[in-house]
Order: C-alpha cells, then structure tokens, then sequence
C-alpha cells in the first residue's frame, strides 16, 4: 500500500491533473514533488511494518527501499538517474534472496530494462549504470548487515552451490566476460565524464 499503491495514485493523480506531462515523469523537475510524497508514503509504511513486527526478512526488504528510495531522490536534484534501472535491480536483487536459484533469470531484466532506457533516449548510459549501481550497493550492504548475504542462508547457498555445479564452464568464460565489463564502464565513464571519442 505504501510503497506501490499510494505512490501509483499520486502520481496518476498529478498526470489527471496536468501537473506532469507523462506517467513516466521524464523531466527531472517533474520528479520532485512525486519522489516527496513517495518518500512521506514509504517512510509512513515503515513505521506501520515496524507496529506489525514483520519478520525480519521483510524488514530487511523494506529498508532496502526506504534507503534506496531517498538516495535516488536526492541524485535526482542534480542529476536525472533511471530509476527503471533502480527498480528492476531491486526486484532482481529482492527476488533472489527470497527465492534463491529459482529467481536466477531476473538478472537478465537488470541489462535488458537498462538498454530499453537507452535505446527509448530516456536516459544516457551513465544514468542507467548509476541507477543499478545505486541500489545495488545499498541491497548488498543491507542483507549483508542483516545476515541474508552469507552462505548460511539457504537462498544464498542454492546461488553458490549452482555456479559451483557450473565452475568449468564459468572458469573459461568469466575472465573474459569481466575483462569486457570492464572496459565497457571505462568507454562509458571517459565517454560521459571526459567527452573522449574513441
């Protein structure tokens, strides 16, 4: 309700309205007074969740996004970050911790949402990379910090023990797979940041 349905009707509301000109907010002063009452919204529901004493996993969910959510928000004062990116890196993320190896394909949303963007000519390259990078530090430290990022929790486990059934193969071809990672984000980042041409 708080962190989906509120949100959603708000900002339908404005569009009905005439106060943003698209449902996607593509114009980054558009985006502050929706990401403010998204903010209010979300902070509302936890103080509700902690009332109802969740378990701890949930939590640990909820404050991901009660994080993520206010990081992006004060990006967006400056800079216009994707947050379609922040958001299916979230889900993917998400997923995987309460699913486990079940939820392995929704890694493949993260660079598929994230070339959409690009492709669309809503965001630059660095808008999106940000955008995933955002939320993916503060999902990790998070679950890290609550303790469902060690192999002891069996989500994690399940993860591990499927790359570890696939290590031959994973062995010939991550090096060159991170190898090309690698020099991807440094064209990007000379690219956006230092206006090198290649």
């Amino acid at each position: 309700v708080f962190a989906a349905l509120i949100p959603y009707f708000f900002i339908l509301f404005l569009y009905r309205k005439g106060k943003i000109s698209d449902l996607q907010i593509p114009s980054r002063k558009e985006r502050l007074l929706p990401l403010l009452i998204i903010n209010l919204s979300v902070i509302a529901g936890f103080f509700i969740l902690i009332y109802l004493k969740p378990e701890r996993l949930l939590m640990s969910v909820y404050a991901v996004y009660l994080l993520g959510l206010p990081a992006v928000s004060l990006v967006t004062i400056f800079w216009k970050i994707s947050f379609h990116a922040t958001y299916i890196t979230l889900f993917s993320f998400v997923y995987l911790i309460v699913f486990g190896k079940w939820a392995i394909f929704t890694l493949l949303f993260i660079p598929l949402v994230g070339w959409s963007r690009i492709k669309l000519k809503r965001h630059t390259t660095a808008q999106v990379i940000a955008g995933i990078s955002v939320i993916a530090i503060i999902s990790l430290t998070v679950f890290y910090i609550t303790g469902f990022l060690t192999t002891n929790y069996w989500a994690v486990s399940e993860i591990t023990s499927l790359f570890k059934s696939s290590s031959s193969y994973l062995a010939l071809v991550l090096p060159g797979f991170g190898a090309s990672i690698f020099f991807i984000f440094l064209y990007v980042f000379l690219k956006e940041f230092f206006k090198v041409n290649f």
